[in-house]
């Protein structure tokens, strides 16, 4: 054993230089490799669907494949100015609907932190700005049903017409917009750091320098 413990201490200096060299070279280039890879940035943010129009805008089944269709991407692009690029962000564009909550949660991957949060910004414009539209008429037409009503001469009872009245203003108190739930926020895809790479890659090159320091020693016994 004291052998052993010899040969290897005298082997070490003598490589000394090397064994400390492997894992600096290996985290170096764990890390340089690393930083090559092109960071993907994800914008975040939440919408929560309203109440005006249970079969399309508010539906968040229907929602989540219309707002991702070309259409609707080059509507609200051409409608609000939005100077997107209707290819581009079909392509990087997500969205996943919560069904019971009436939520759908967008998502958008691009190149560059402020250019992900700009895009996604100015889809969220583009779904709200169509949504309050559609919610607008809808208020319009509560309002213009309920007064029609109260200026009708009609020979129905008085509580029924009272009743009428009641329930549409129950509808047009009720009514609730879409809105952003969750703001955006950004983070990236790539689940392990160049600094992380780099410590990763400099065990490993210990493991290298154990290896090499050793690898003698097994061929000595298989010689033996």
């Amino acid at each position: 054993m004291n052998d052993l413990l010899r040969r290897i201490m005298n082997r070490a200096k003598k490589l000394a230089v090397l064994l400390l060299l492997i894992p600096i070279l290996t985290a170096g280039a764990a890390y340089f490799m690393a930083k090559q890879i092109p960071v993907t940035y994800i914008a975040k943010a939440e919408i929560m669907l309203g109440n005006f129009e249970n079969t399309f805008r508010t539906n968040p089944n229907v929602m989540k494949k219309y707002i991702r269709s070309s259409e609707f991407i080059k509507k609200i692009n051409d409608d609000y100015s939005l100077d997107l690029d209707v290819g581009q962000v079909k392509s990087r564009f997500t969205v996943n609907a919560l069904v019971p909550e009436g939520v759908l949660e967008l998502s958008y991957r691009g190149t560059g932190q402020e250019d992900s949060i700009e895009a996604l910004d100015k889809l969220i414009d583009g779904i709200l700005s169509e949504s309050s539209e559609r919610f607008e008429e809808k208020k319009t037409e509560l309002e213009t049903r309920m007064k029609k009503i109260e200026a009708e001469e009609t020979q129905e009872e008085a509580i029924a017409k009272e009743a009428e009245l009641h329930d549409l203003q129950e509808d047009y108190d009720n009514l609730q917009n879409s809105f952003v739930l969750e703001e955006v926020i950004v983070g990236t895809s790539n689940a392990v750091s160049p600094v992380q790479r780099a410590i990763l890659g400099f065990l490993i090159g210990i493991i290298f320098s154990v290896f090499v320091l050793l690898l003698p020693e097994l061929f000595r016994d298989e010689k033996k």
